[in-house]
């Protein structure tokens, strides 16, 4: 059976910690995929696209990603045996 896994947020219901790097258009994009119980889920791929492009990333053992994505609106989904 599967479980669902839910990106857990500070903010806007994601983990996402987002830092500006030095005016170069880029920020870090940080998070952990967590299921609904709040265990890490690891190997999600992790699709984040903004108007310059696409990046992924895939979670580590714990469930934690970063990535260095454009500033402006970006989406994200994600996906994966646990999902």
């Amino acid at each position: 059976m599967f479980r669902s896994a839910t990106v857990v947020s500070l903010s806007l219901l994601f983990l996402f910690g987002v830092q500006s790097l030095f005016g170069q258009g880029l920020r870090q994009l940080n998070g952990v995929v967590v299921t609904p119980q709040f265990e890490s889920v690891p190997g999600v791929a992790i699709e984040i696209v903004g108007a310059d492009g696409k990046v992924n990333a895939v979670s580590d053992a714990q469930g934690r990603f970063s990535k260095l994505v454009p500033n402006g609106s970006l989406s994200v989904s994600i996906s994966g045996k646990r999902m």
